[in-house]
């Protein structure tokens, strides 16, 4: 394998190079050689293992899940989107197709087989999806799946530290791309702006960008509360005839709704374990995890969801002028040119984080969003639900008694949200470093496999350094506060690695800026101010109507600024005061 990643190096194949770094990562996890039992008891032998993996399936994924009676009562109905409801034309198949990923199959029949097989193939299964649009049924090979699992964190032998992913045949995931294409153009006129969850343009860095904009202006002015939600196996605990009503509401066609219904009803499952398969049992309840449709099917459940909170539920309230430059807060005074908006959660998917002024306030927030979920037929993980409380400068982190549905809500100190560390200090400090331990674990996954590899060259060796360890190390340093012992513990690391993988000794007295010339690479610092001014123009090209940059461009719209807050802002984020 390293001089096959040598090979593709050398003749600049970059695509194979890449997918080639990925097999020699490899897995993060291996399959668990035991499994608990229902009762707790300790399971060895594999045919154990796969019937409590079919045990656990079974009771997961066909739950007694419901909305109440009238759960879109405040829904208002969209008008019908009749266009949805047309066959799909061959082009959308074609583009359909087009959008798959290539050495992904859940069948014997691979997607390189139906792109690279002619006119004649893609027109037969294109005839094939045509007719089951006008049957409105779809053949059981097209959603049936087969389940293999995922571990998460915590105890490998808990069947709930694991995510179940369905494999699904390539017939049926080219009709679920034509749905979904057509699905998003509804979903982005539907969806709020709080929701960056899978959509175009969009991704976690708005999300984390957003709440630590919030901190620090929060910090400036006064102090905010952020709530986290764990729903509790969200997608899986979807009501179906609740998400077929949602979708009625929201414009989608019966029709429509039906193609995708013939995707989900009749479905069957079976368990891969150890390469050996269980017998199929059905699945009734949830939406498939890793069919292409679930995530926007479940945001737009997400946003019937929201029209039952209150439209005057706590939030953060801000002021935000787009014109104007950003340090130039004298714009904000102005009552002709500003607008205020009261933002009130921070969405990516299933992940939720409430954010409010006043324990009171969030009290009402956690009641107010409880009551939403439990009617949608949606449940709180009670015990993953945290609260992170940030102080004002100078004061300890407040004491909160925040309850949900009688049980305490835990208040603690550092959360990590979108897999960035959030603190109630709104710093990066600690951020950074959970990002140098990842970036040292990963580096050790791969010492022996590449960087000690004597197959492959030094060049390759910093390719592979910058692709994933740079990577995994500077994830969200857009958003950092970064100060001056943070960017140097960066650094330590950054140099540390190079000199190991270059074989350069401490004793050879070789300059770090050698180093870096040597490697062809750039200082972390360097790097980091590329991630920011590319995320600032990213952000300044945003529509007027997104999220970040409304938040990018404003200020509470109470509190007090203290003298010198501006300077101290400057300062954190390490920028000229006279620029």
């Amino acid at each position: 394998m390293a001089q096959d990643l040598q090979g593709y190096a050398d003749s600049r194949d970059l695509k194979s190079f890449f997918e080639g770094t990925k097999k020699i990562f490899g897995p993060k996890h291996t399959a668990a050689g035991t499994l608990l039992a229902a009762d707790n008891t300790i399971l060895t032998e594999d045919y154990e293992i796969q019937n409590r993996w079919v045990e656990h399936f079974n009771t997961l994924l066909n739950r007694n899940s419901s909305a109440q009676q009238d759960f879109l009562r405040n829904v208002p109905q969209h008008p019908p989107q009749l266009w949805m409801s047309l066959p799909p034309t061959f082009r959308e198949f074609d583009a359909a197709l087009k959008q798959m990923r290539h050495g992904k199959a859940g069948t014997n029949i691979p997607t390189e087989f139906l792109t690279h097989g002619g006119l004649v193939l893609k027109t037969r299964l294109h005839s094939l999806i045509l007719k089951a649009w006008e049957e409105k049924q779809a053949p059981n090979d097209w959603k049936d799946a087969l389940l293999v699992t995922i571990f998460k964190k915590g105890d490998r032998r808990e069947c709930g530290n694991y995510r179940g992913i369905s494999l699904l045949s390539i017939a049926g995931k080219i009709l679920a791309r034509i749905l979904l294409n057509r699905l998003q153009i509804v979903a982005e006129i539907i969806l709020p702006e709080s929701q960056c969850g899978f959509r175009p343009s969009r991704g976690t860095i708005d999300m984390i960008f957003c709440a630590r904009q919030l901190q620090e202006k929060s910090k400036e002015q006064q102090k905010p509360i952020f709530n986290f939600y764990d729903l509790e196996k969200a997608f899986d605990s979807v009501p179906r005839t609740a998400m077929w009503s949602v979708l009625n509401r929201f414009g989608v066609p019966e029709p429509f709704v039906d193609m995708i219904k013939a995707l989900h009803d009749g479905m069957t499952a079976k368990v891969i374990h150890q390469s050996n398969l269980s017998a199929p049992f059905p699945i009734t309840c949830g939406l498939k995890q890793g069919c292409v449709m679930a995530p926007t099917l479940f945001s737009l459940y997400l946003a019937a969801m929201l029209y039952e909170v209150p439209h005057n539920n706590p939030g953060v309230e801000i002021k935000y002028r787009l014109d104007g430059g950003i340090f130039k807060l004298a714009r904000l005074s102005s009552q002709r040119n500003t607008n205020t908006i009261n933002v009130t959660e921070l969405q990516y998917a299933d992940d939720n984080a409430a954010v409010a002024h006043t324990q009171a306030e969030l009290q009402e927030s956690v009641d107010n969003f409880h009551a939403a979920y439990t009617c949608f037929g949606l449940t709180v993980n009670k015990a993953k639900t945290k609260i992170l409380a940030q102080p004002r400068p100078g004061e300890n982190t407040p004491v909160t008694n925040i309850t949900m549905d009688g049980t305490t809500i835990e208040c603690v100190k550092h959360f990590p949200y979108l897999g960035s560390i959030l603190s109630t200090q709104s710093t990066s400090s600690k951020e950074i470093e959970n990002r140098l331990q990842a970036g040292h674990t990963a580096y050790g996954r791969l010492s022996t496999r590449v960087f000690k590899n004597k197959d492959l060259t030094t060049h390759t060796k910093v390719m592979v350094y910058n692709t994933i360890i740079v990577s995994t190390l500077l994830y969200a340093c857009e958003t950092w506060t970064l100060y001056s012992r943070d960017l140097k513990k960066l650094e330590q690391f950054h140099q540390k690695k190079l000199r190991a993988i270059m074989k350069i000794k401490w004793n050879d007295y070789v300059s770090n800026t050698a180093v870096l010339e040597r490697a062809n690479i750039t200082s972390i610092e360097a790097m980091i101010m590329k991630h920011r001014l590319r995320w600032s123009g990213h952000v300044v090209r945003m529509e007027d109507t997104r999220l970040p940059k409304k938040i990018l461009f404003s200020e509470l719209n109470t509190g007090d600024r203290p003298r010198a807050a501006l300077c101290f802002d400057l300062k954190t984020q390490e920028i000229p005061q006279g620029s």
